[in-house]
């Protein structure tokens, strides 16, 4: 049961489930009687994901395939489940052939517009769910209020975009305070890889104004993908409010854990701590719980992976080895 109130999502993590769309918002609410450290007037969800064009079935074969077949980046990101297939809805201002979105506002992939009242202050609740982007989210002409980080309060900071990688969620205040005779773009676009995919867009438009009226203006521009001091920025701005839970202050147990990309037999593999997992036929949960004790490998994997091991280098040795231990933590 989760007990800690906050902004998380949940998706499948069997094969490309989540790639093919199976994931969702999970919001946990603060309990009776007690209230957020910030005050909002109302809120929205925005759940962030990539999204390839081609069946998940295609994408797994060449994943899983000797030789190895690169599916390439996403060909589109979505908001909340929605984006463009081939066009975009500011194709004026790309330097591509895209050509413009025409929505009438009714079509499932017409964006989600974000519609607000002036002068009132709305709570951004964002996941990232993609499976291989990094992403950077502006709103044009609006600053954001960073509140919360993976379900924990932080100590406000002010913020023109934000950074968010796969698996992050937070909240952010924004201020309705501009002319409300304006909308204003949402957008989405690639960090931490040289981008191949448009950005995702949508509108923050005032209640004064349709939501059919595009912006006349350029949407933010995404930073740049190997910006990484504008990334540290971002990073290191982030504290825990006062009065948080304290961390313990010593273990009793410590386990570092690296991702790596490795080969198995001439299949390109992924490995944590040089150990690519083989899912059990029993799954785990069940054979825990019935003491099947031969259902999966007994032996413990790695705390630790080997100290010369630089992240920036080929590895001397790519292969891997494989098994299906877990970590018991007793």
């Amino acid at each position: 049961m989760m007990m800690q109130p906050g902004t998380y999502f949940y998706h499948g993590h069997y094969g490309m489930q989540r790639s093919a769309g199976l994931y969702g918002s999970l919001i946990v609410d603060m309990a009776d009687g007690e209230k957020e450290p910030f005050h909002y007037d109302a809120e929205f969800n925005l759940l962030l994901s990539d999204w390839w064009h081609k069946s998940v079935h295609e994408q797994e074969v060449g994943l899983s395939s000797n030789p190895f077949r690169w599916i390439g980046e996403p060909q589109s990101l979505l908001i909340n489940g929605r984006g463009q297939y081939n066009c975009s809805l500011a194709a004026k201002f790309s330097n591509s052939s895209i050509s413009q979105c025409k929505f009438e506002g009714n079509e499932k992939c017409a964006p989600q517009v974000l519609k607000v009242r002036p002068n009132k202050t709305y709570r951004l609740r964002i996941a990232s769910t993609t499976a291989l982007a990094s992403l950077n989210l502006a709103i044009e002409g609006h600053k954001m209020v960073v509140v919360e980080a993976d379900g924990n309060h932080v100590q406000p900071f002010a913020v023109n975009d934000l950074d968010i990688y796969s698996g992050e969620s937070y909240s952010v205040l924004l201020k309705t305070d501009q002319n409300p005779y304006k909308n204003y773009w949402v957008s989405i676009g690639v960090r931490g890889r040289d981008p191949k995919t448009n950005q995702a867009l949508t509108l923050l438009s005032y209640s004064a104004t349709p939501a059919s009226k595009l912006p006349t203006t350029q949407p933010p521009v995404t930073p740049r993908w190997d910006d990484y001091n504008h990334s540290k920025a971002f990073t290191k701005s982030i504290y825990a409010l006062m009065g948080s839970p304290q961390p313990p202050k010593t273990y009793d147990r410590r386990i570092i854990l690296l991702n790596t990309q490795n080969r198995l037999n001439g299949f390109v593999k992924w490995a944590i701590n040089n150990v690519s997992l083989v899912l059990p036929s029993t799954p785990y949960l069940g054979s825990i719980k019935f003491g099947l004790n031969n259902a999966f490998d007994q032996k413990t994997p790695p705390d630790n992976y080997d100290s010369s091991y630089d992240i920036m280098k080929p590895a001397p040795n790519q292969n891997t080895t494989q098994g299906s231990g877990v970590y018991s933590i007793t």
